[in-house]
């Protein structure tokens, strides 16, 4: 997710938000729930999309789509 989200867009009825983050967000933040490093640059610099579950009730939807991907 190094520029923008690649063609993966959260839904309208999803229950939660999606948000592009950088691996430095969880050092400025100390925070412990999130990754310091993203899978694609496996640095702090890198982005990954996240999702918080926090204060959600089972039942509720987390619903991200991607463009149709033909197989050729």
């Amino acid at each position: 997710f190094e520029d923008g989200t690649c063609g993966y867009n959260p839904r309208q009825d999803s229950d939660f938000d999606w948000v592009v983050l950088p691996g430095s967000f969880a050092t400025i933040q100390n925070i412990w729930a999130v990754p310091s490093t993203d899978n694609t640059l496996g640095t702090d610099q890198g982005r990954y999309l996240y999702l918080d579950t926090s204060g959600k009730t089972a039942g509720q939807a987390a619903v991200l789509e991607s463009e149709v991907i033909r197989e050729d």
